[in-house]
């Protein structure tokens, strides 16, 4: 999995990274898509986060679930694709900017 376009810096004032119209905003814990804050969870953002520091390099899916759930707890694979869908639909017209 990986973000499909580079990150680039973070907008001036911004804590984060910036894609398209996409930002993640680290300071406010938000994504902004558009200038407009789009609705998220902690996990969610954790897992935009995740994807703008791999700039693009592809991550495995046991990477993802030992970020995402610490701890070792057992996690289906629909609790990742569950969490990816949800992350498209925070993107918004973005979402084939994750690619699985």
């Amino acid at each position: 999995m990986s973000a499909h376009d580079p990150t680039r810096p973070p907008a001036r004032g911004i804590a984060g990274y910036r894609f398209g119209g996409i930002v993640l905003d680290l300071k406010r814990h938000a994504i902004v898509v558009d200038g407009a804050e789009a609705a998220s969870t902690p996990q969610v953002l954790l897992l935009l986060r995740i994807l703008c520091e791999a700039d693009g390099r592809l991550i495995q899916q046991q990477e993802l679930f030992d970020r995402l759930w610490p701890g070792g707890q057992e996690v289906s694979e629909a609790s990742l694709s569950q969490l990816v869908s949800q992350l498209r639909s925070a993107l918004g017209p973005y979402a084939g900017s994750v690619a699985t």
